[in-house]
């Protein structure tokens, strides 16, 4: 990969516009199939910072007809963005030979957009942050319930509402929350496959102790996930496929945890799955496939330089 541009400031704005150019060799053990890609890329970058305001645009596009576009604004109290991308078939969804299957397909390109809109309210001591992200996809590739590669025929819109809170009280106990509910509408939208909720927590307390030498945190992390019929893998081929015998239960994890620091560095200590065999003896992250088992974790975490 090699790349060659130009990049600088005029009155505002900061620009960069480059070209890149990427070569890729590639040779099959058993397909007769081999060769060269040369794939060249048009990109720039643009940012506008006018008071406590940024516009910014970033653009790709590469010769074979993909390409990349997001427009985003932000300023004290809103974030929004939206991205347009289309992006080529991957070689395995193409082509694959192996012991227990073999294809030789011709997709094309899918597309996405994706619209993110979000407010910040913010004091000293609290912080909410709540999201919308809105995703078209059109065309998505995908390995179906055989393990194959296919191509979806219609669209699927996703809608994903988001908080996220942080709260400081008592002038040392920290509380962190996100939580993201999902929906998937349209044609497509079996092939997608996300647990409806998804809830991530933090309760700690944090000090300076011994004249503000050791800083000393300690807590609790959280998870939560609902259930779904999430992807199962086929390690043949190290790839996750829809599957709809296998629904995955919701669970609740909790993970107890130490951390001090004392310069720079860092000494942590956690048990993860704290809560095993008393709100449930494990859970699963795909068909079949157990989660991490309660252990316990530590380490030293130090860097040489400021």
């Amino acid at each position: 990969r090699n790349e060659v541009g130009i990049k600088g400031k005029h009155r505002g704005i900061f620009y960069n516009f480059y070209l890149t150019k990427r070569d890729i060799q590639y040779i099959p053990k058993y397909l007769p199939a081999e060769g060269f890609v040369n794939e060249y890329y048009l990109g720039s970058n643009l940012r506008y910072v006018l008071g406590g305001q940024t516009l910014e645009f970033q653009g790709e596009a590469q010769d074979g007809g993909s390409y990349r576009l997001k427009g985003s604004f932000s300023n004290s109290f809103i974030e929004a963005s939206y991205t347009r991308v289309q992006y080529d078939p991957t070689f395995l969804h193409n082509d694959y030979f192996g012991n227990h299957r073999e294809w030789h397909l011709d997709f094309t390109s899918p597309a996405a957009d994706v619209l993110e809109g979000s407010l910040k309210l913010e004091t000293d001591n609290f912080q909410f942050y709540p999201k919308v992200t809105i995703t078209n996809v059109n065309d998505h590739i995908f390995y179906n319930q055989d393990k194959l590669p296919e191509q979806a025929s219609g669209a699927a819109q996703i809608l994903s509402p988001e908080l996220l809170l942080n709260w400081r009280f008592m002038k040392r106990i920290e509380l962190s929350v996100q939580a993201i509910y999902t929906t998937v509408t349209g044609e497509a939208e079996e092939v997608f496959r996300i647990p409806e909720w998804l809830i991530n927590s933090q309760l700690s307390y944090r000090n300076d102790i011994f004249d503000d030498k050791l800083e000393l945190q300690f807590g609790i992390d959280t998870q939560y996930r609902s259930s779904f019929f999430g992807h199962d893998y086929d390690p043949t081929i190290q790839q996750f496929f829809l599957q709809d015998h296998f629904n995955i239960p919701d669970y609740f994890i909790a993970d107890v945890f130490v951390n001090f620091k004392v310069g720079r560095a860092l000494l942590f200590a956690k048990l993860v799955f704290t809560n095993q065999g008393f709100s449930l003896p494990g859970y699963f992250t795909a068909p079949y496939y157990l989660g991490q088992r309660r252990v316990f974790d530590w380490g030293i975490t130090w860097q040489f330089y400021d």
